[in-house]
């Protein structure tokens, strides 16, 4: 591999970690049913669950 294209990809793998987020805190305690999403991806929550910017929480009762 010439020096150029080693560097291009240590460069590249560089820039992709500074994009990794980390996490705002995580989950605590749940009842009922908890569904979070980010994006296209679909998790169910538990206690310890790390919540990520941009998550959704969808919730649900644990029925009658």
């Amino acid at each position: 591999m010439t020096p150029k294209k080693l560097l291009l990809a240590l460069s590249a793998l560089i820039g992709a970690s500074a994009f990794a987020q980390a996490p705002l805190g995580t989950v605590s305690n749940v009842q009922g049913v908890v569904t979070a999403t980010q994006g296209a991806t679909g998790v169910s929550v538990a206690p310890g669950t790390a919540i990520q910017n941009g998550m959704r929480f969808v919730t649900t009762s644990m029925g009658p």
